[in-house]
């Protein structure tokens, strides 16, 4: 179904060139979008020579509100680059944090697929995981590799992966950081404010997360103890320094 607009402001039709024009549309409380109008007579080779164009309008409208921080990819790959230059996390501790909490949405996926009778792949909890990975720049094939070997493992009672052998590594983190950087040198990034955050009470989130944070817990001390456990320790050590700093 085609998106609808409830249009505030809108700019006049402008041409491109060869049957292809745009207008900047904007509707209450979200950002401003490019729309292309596209005519008839519009060819594969007249997009092709507008795409430029195009790219450089998306530039604009980009540098003048920002990219969109608050969008779950954007947020997350944010995060993590705050953990490694704000608070100096290294490459493997970040990693380490990611496989576990793939991990955590892989459990609870299966939970909300047994709960609701849906496929574990509809579930939120799988969303959430794929999200995880994709923010690490991994092909989608690979993604799905992986998460269906975890669950494989989960329905037969494993853990899939340690948390410093899972899907994630020290490598990939760094190579996702630096494209993070190329992206924001070449303005294909452009950030204006940081992701909004919201508080909840731990009233609230702890019966959402404490089944399944759990879950993963147990299966992990079980099958890998000595790296959960190392993991453990650095995360509590850097918590506790962030406290003695603040």
């Amino acid at each position: 179904m085609p998106k609808k607009f409830v249009t505030l402001a809108a700019t006049g039709k402008q041409a491109i060139g060869g049957g292809l024009s745009f207008r900047i549309l904007k509707e209450k409380g979200r950002r401003a979008e490019l729309a292309l109008v596209i005519s008839d007579s519009l060819t594969a080779e007249g997009l092709r020579k507008a795409w430029p164009t195009i790219d450089r309008l998306r530039t604009r409208l980009r540098q003048a509100q920002g990219s969109p921080m608050n969008r779950f990819d954007m947020a997350l790959i944010y995060g993590y680059a705050s953990m490694k230059i704000g608070l100096g996390y290294s490459y493997a501790l970040i990693s380490h944090d990611i496989n576990f909490d793939v991990l955590v949405n892989l459990v609870a996926g299966l939970d909300e697929a047994g709960e609701e009778s849906v496929d574990v792949e509809r579930t939120e909890g799988y969303a959430a995981a794929c999200a995880l990975l994709r923010c690490m720049r991994m092909k989608e094939s690979n993604i799905r590799e992986w998460l269906a070997d975890g669950l494989e493992q989960l329905q037969n009672g494993h853990a899939p992966w340690s948390v410093d052998r899972g899907p994630i590594d020290a490598g990939r983190v760094r190579e996702a950081l630096r494209q993070l950087e190329r992206d924001l040198q070449s303005g294909k990034i452009v950030i204006k404010e940081a992701p909004k955050t919201e508080t909840i009470s731990i009233e609230e989130l702890a019966p959402k997360n404490d089944k399944f944070l759990s879950q993963a817990t147990s299966l992990l001390m079980r099958d890998f103890p000595k790296p959960f456990e190392r993991y453990r320790q650095r995360l509590r050590k850097k918590l506790e320094e962030e406290v003695a700093a603040e």
